[in-house]
Protein backbone atom coordinates (compact mmCIF):
# COMPACT_ATOMS: atom_id res chain seq x y z
CA UNK A 1 0.00 0.00 0.00
CA UNK A 2 2.88 2.50 0.67
CA UNK A 3 4.89 2.06 -2.25
CA UNK A 4 2.05 1.97 -4.48
CA UNK A 5 0.96 5.36 -2.76
CA UNK A 6 4.85 6.37 -3.53
CA UNK A 7 4.29 5.73 -6.90
CA UNK A 8 0.98 7.98 -7.21
CA UNK A 9 2.89 10.14 -5.50
CA UNK A 10 5.89 10.44 -8.04
CA UNK A 11 3.75 10.09 -11.02
CA UNK A 12 2.06 13.33 -9.61
CA UNK A 13 4.97 15.22 -9.19
CA UNK A 14 6.04 14.02 -12.93
CA UNK A 15 3.27 15.42 -14.40
CA UNK A 16 3.53 18.71 -12.58
CA UNK A 17 0.62 18.38 -10.14
CA UNK A 18 1.41 20.34 -6.48
CA UNK A 19 3.92 22.36 -8.27
CA UNK A 20 3.54 26.21 -8.81
CA UNK A 21 2.96 27.67 -12.16
CA UNK A 22 5.50 30.34 -12.78
CA UNK A 23 6.20 32.20 -16.50
CA UNK A 24 9.32 33.56 -17.48
CA UNK A 25 9.55 37.75 -17.79
CA UNK A 26 13.24 38.07 -18.04
CA UNK A 27 15.85 36.52 -19.62
CA UNK A 28 19.55 37.14 -19.25
CA UNK A 29 22.97 36.12 -21.23
CA UNK A 30 25.45 37.09 -18.64
CA UNK A 31 28.51 35.34 -19.55
CA UNK A 32 29.37 32.25 -21.69
CA UNK A 33 26.63 30.06 -21.81
CA UNK A 34 25.32 31.76 -18.34
CA UNK A 35 22.02 32.80 -18.27
CA UNK A 36 19.72 34.52 -15.17
CA UNK A 37 16.04 33.77 -15.60
CA UNK A 38 13.46 35.96 -13.81
CA UNK A 39 10.03 34.08 -13.66
CA UNK A 40 6.56 35.64 -12.22
CA UNK A 41 4.09 33.25 -10.63
CA UNK A 42 0.48 32.69 -12.49
CA UNK A 43 -0.88 30.82 -9.27
CA UNK A 44 0.70 30.87 -5.31
CA UNK A 45 4.11 32.19 -4.69
CA UNK A 46 6.20 30.33 -2.53
CA UNK A 47 8.60 32.35 -0.36
CA UNK A 48 12.72 30.89 -0.29
CA UNK A 49 15.11 31.61 2.04
CA UNK A 50 18.56 32.65 0.96
CA UNK A 51 20.73 29.71 -0.14
CA UNK A 52 17.51 27.47 -0.70
CA UNK A 53 16.58 25.78 -4.35
CA UNK A 54 13.90 24.79 -6.07
CA UNK A 55 12.82 21.71 -8.93
CA UNK A 56 12.26 23.94 -12.05
CA UNK A 57 9.96 21.50 -14.35
CA UNK A 58 9.73 22.99 -18.08
CA UNK A 59 7.13 20.58 -19.48
CA UNK A 60 4.36 19.20 -17.96
CA UNK A 61 4.94 15.57 -18.69
CA UNK A 62 9.23 15.69 -17.73
CA UNK A 63 11.45 15.57 -15.35
CA UNK A 64 12.45 18.59 -13.38
CA UNK A 65 16.48 19.55 -12.05
CA UNK A 66 17.28 21.69 -8.97
CA UNK A 67 18.74 24.92 -9.32
CA UNK A 68 19.08 27.64 -6.22
CA UNK A 69 17.22 30.52 -5.86
CA UNK A 70 19.28 33.55 -6.85
CA UNK A 71 17.43 36.19 -6.05
CA UNK A 72 13.16 36.74 -4.80
CA UNK A 73 11.23 39.69 -5.03
CA UNK A 74 7.95 39.27 -3.36
CA UNK A 75 6.88 42.44 -3.92
CA UNK A 76 6.33 41.40 -7.72
CA UNK A 77 6.60 37.66 -7.04
CA UNK A 78 9.25 37.16 -8.79
CA UNK A 79 12.03 34.12 -8.34
CA UNK A 80 15.28 34.46 -10.23
CA UNK A 81 18.12 31.50 -11.04
CA UNK A 82 21.15 31.53 -13.21
CA UNK A 83 21.73 28.34 -14.57
CA UNK A 84 25.15 27.31 -16.86
CA UNK A 85 23.88 25.66 -20.05
CA UNK A 86 26.41 22.38 -19.86
CA UNK A 87 24.33 19.17 -19.55
CA UNK A 88 21.28 18.11 -21.96
CA UNK A 89 18.38 19.85 -19.09
CA UNK A 90 20.34 22.92 -18.88
CA UNK A 91 20.62 23.20 -22.61
CA UNK A 92 16.77 22.81 -23.19
CA UNK A 93 16.11 25.26 -20.54
CA UNK A 94 18.14 27.77 -21.31
CA UNK A 95 15.95 27.61 -24.86
CA UNK A 96 13.19 28.86 -23.17
CA UNK A 97 11.57 31.95 -24.42
CA UNK A 98 10.05 35.10 -22.25
CA UNK A 99 6.88 33.71 -22.29
CA UNK A 100 7.24 30.26 -21.57
CA UNK A 101 5.55 28.47 -18.39
CA UNK A 102 7.26 26.22 -16.02
CA UNK A 103 6.53 24.18 -13.07
CA UNK A 104 8.14 24.65 -9.70
CA UNK A 105 8.52 22.49 -6.97
CA UNK A 106 10.28 23.93 -3.60
CA UNK A 107 11.74 25.44 -1.71
CA UNK A 108 14.33 23.34 -0.31
CA UNK A 109 17.74 23.03 1.51
CA UNK A 110 19.58 24.43 4.13
CA UNK A 111 22.76 25.73 2.44
CA UNK A 112 24.45 28.89 3.36
CA UNK A 113 21.87 28.66 6.92
CA UNK A 114 24.81 29.35 8.60
CA UNK A 115 25.58 32.50 7.45
CA UNK A 116 22.38 34.19 7.83
CA UNK A 117 24.27 36.31 10.06
CA UNK A 118 26.45 39.31 10.81
CA UNK A 119 29.65 36.96 11.65
CA UNK A 120 32.22 36.70 9.60
CA UNK A 121 32.26 34.53 6.53
CA UNK A 122 34.33 32.89 3.79
CA UNK A 123 32.98 31.82 0.63
CA UNK A 124 34.84 29.90 -2.46
CA UNK A 125 32.64 29.68 -5.49
CA UNK A 126 33.51 28.34 -8.77
CA UNK A 127 32.11 29.27 -12.13
CA UNK A 128 27.80 29.51 -11.61
CA UNK A 129 28.24 28.29 -8.06
CA UNK A 130 27.93 32.08 -7.48
CA UNK A 131 24.43 31.45 -7.33
CA UNK A 132 23.97 30.46 -3.26
CA UNK A 133 26.10 33.51 -3.18
CA UNK A 134 24.48 36.47 -4.50
CA UNK A 135 21.24 37.13 -2.17
CA UNK A 136 23.71 36.10 1.03
CA UNK A 137 26.27 38.85 -0.09
CA UNK A 138 23.38 41.46 -0.69
CA UNK A 139 21.67 40.69 3.05
CA UNK A 140 24.50 39.31 4.94
CA UNK A 141 28.26 41.12 3.96
CA UNK A 142 29.95 42.66 6.48
CA UNK A 143 33.25 44.04 6.34
CA UNK A 144 34.54 40.38 7.41
CA UNK A 145 33.11 39.04 4.13
CA UNK A 146 35.55 37.08 2.13
CA UNK A 147 35.10 35.76 -1.36
CA UNK A 148 37.27 34.25 -3.88
CA UNK A 149 35.33 33.68 -7.14
CA UNK A 150 37.05 31.07 -9.47
CA UNK A 151 36.62 30.82 -13.41
CA UNK A 152 38.86 30.15 -16.23
CA UNK A 153 39.11 33.66 -17.45
CA UNK A 154 37.63 36.94 -15.60
CA UNK A 155 35.19 36.87 -18.59
CA UNK A 156 33.33 34.08 -17.11
CA UNK A 157 33.20 36.16 -13.62
CA UNK A 158 29.59 36.90 -13.70
CA UNK A 159 28.19 39.98 -11.50
CA UNK A 160 32.08 40.67 -11.18
CA UNK A 161 31.16 44.46 -10.78
CA UNK A 162 28.41 44.28 -8.61
CA UNK A 163 30.48 41.22 -5.90
CA UNK A 164 33.47 43.85 -5.89
CA UNK A 165 31.13 46.87 -4.91
CA UNK A 166 29.51 44.90 -2.56
CA UNK A 167 32.69 43.47 -0.72
CA UNK A 168 35.97 45.74 -2.01
CA UNK A 169 38.99 44.46 -0.57
CA UNK A 170 37.37 41.35 0.24
CA UNK A 171 37.10 39.85 -3.19
CA UNK A 172 39.39 37.63 -5.28
CA UNK A 173 39.36 36.59 -8.37
CA UNK A 174 41.27 33.39 -8.85
CA UNK A 175 41.73 32.90 -12.60
CA UNK A 176 43.14 29.26 -13.91
CA UNK A 177 43.42 30.66 -18.17
CA UNK A 178 44.14 34.35 -17.98
CA UNK A 179 46.85 36.48 -17.55
CA UNK A 180 45.36 39.66 -16.71
CA UNK A 181 46.70 41.80 -14.39
CA UNK A 182 44.86 43.75 -11.51
CA UNK A 183 44.02 44.63 -8.26
CA UNK A 184 43.06 41.13 -5.99
CA UNK A 185 43.62 38.78 -8.60
CA UNK A 186 44.98 35.26 -8.10
CA UNK A 187 46.47 33.19 -11.43
CA UNK A 188 46.50 29.45 -10.95
CA UNK A 189 44.93 28.10 -7.64
CA UNK A 190 44.39 29.22 -3.95
CA UNK A 191 47.14 27.52 -2.17
CA UNK A 192 47.90 27.37 1.92
CA UNK A 193 50.14 30.02 1.48
CA UNK A 194 47.86 32.36 -0.53
CA UNK A 195 45.02 31.76 2.13
CA UNK A 196 47.22 31.94 5.38
CA UNK A 197 48.51 35.55 3.73
CA UNK A 198 44.50 37.04 2.48
CA UNK A 199 42.72 35.81 5.67
CA UNK A 200 43.11 36.82 9.13
CA UNK A 201 44.05 34.14 11.76
CA UNK A 202 41.43 34.87 13.44
CA UNK A 203 38.83 34.72 10.55
CA UNK A 204 40.47 30.98 9.70
CA UNK A 205 39.88 30.13 13.40
CA UNK A 206 36.90 31.35 13.63
CA UNK A 207 34.52 31.75 10.69
CA UNK A 208 32.35 29.70 9.01
CA UNK A 209 33.48 28.53 5.44
CA UNK A 210 31.15 28.23 2.52
CA UNK A 211 32.48 26.21 -0.40
CA UNK A 212 29.85 26.02 -3.75
CA UNK A 213 31.30 23.94 -6.85
CA UNK A 214 31.90 20.73 -8.26
CA UNK A 215 32.93 17.25 -6.00
CA UNK A 216 36.37 17.58 -6.97
CA UNK A 217 36.30 21.40 -6.35
CA UNK A 218 35.04 21.23 -2.85
CA UNK A 219 37.84 18.65 -1.93
CA UNK A 220 40.77 21.18 -3.47
CA UNK A 221 39.78 23.42 -1.28
CA UNK A 222 38.76 21.94 1.62
CA UNK A 223 41.98 20.31 1.84
CA UNK A 224 43.76 23.31 1.67
CA UNK A 225 41.96 25.04 3.91
CA UNK A 226 42.36 22.05 6.49
CA UNK A 227 46.08 22.56 5.87
CA UNK A 228 45.57 26.37 6.77
CA UNK A 229 43.87 25.67 10.09
CA UNK A 230 39.98 25.76 9.36
CA UNK A 231 38.29 22.91 11.46
CA UNK A 232 36.21 20.33 9.09
CA UNK A 233 33.20 21.44 11.15
CA UNK A 234 33.23 24.80 9.76
CA UNK A 235 32.83 23.60 6.32
CA UNK A 236 29.39 23.57 4.22
CA UNK A 237 29.63 22.75 0.99
CA UNK A 238 26.87 22.38 -1.99
CA UNK A 239 27.48 20.56 -5.43
CA UNK A 240 27.18 23.18 -8.31
CA UNK A 241 27.55 21.29 -11.54
CA UNK A 242 24.25 21.31 -13.41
Amino acid sequence: MISEIFLVYRLAKFLGFGKKEFVLTEKQLVGNDIFVFTFKTVSKMIFPKVGQYCYLQIKRFGESHPFTVMGMDFDENTLTFGVKALGTFTKEISKIAVGHKIYVDGPYGVFTREGHNELPKVMIAGGVGITPFIELIKKYSNKDTYLFFVNKTIEKAVYRAFLRKELGDKYWDVLSEDGIKGVNIIHGKLDVTIVKKLIPVEIIKDSNFFICGSPSFYKYYRDILITAGVLPAKFFYEEFGL
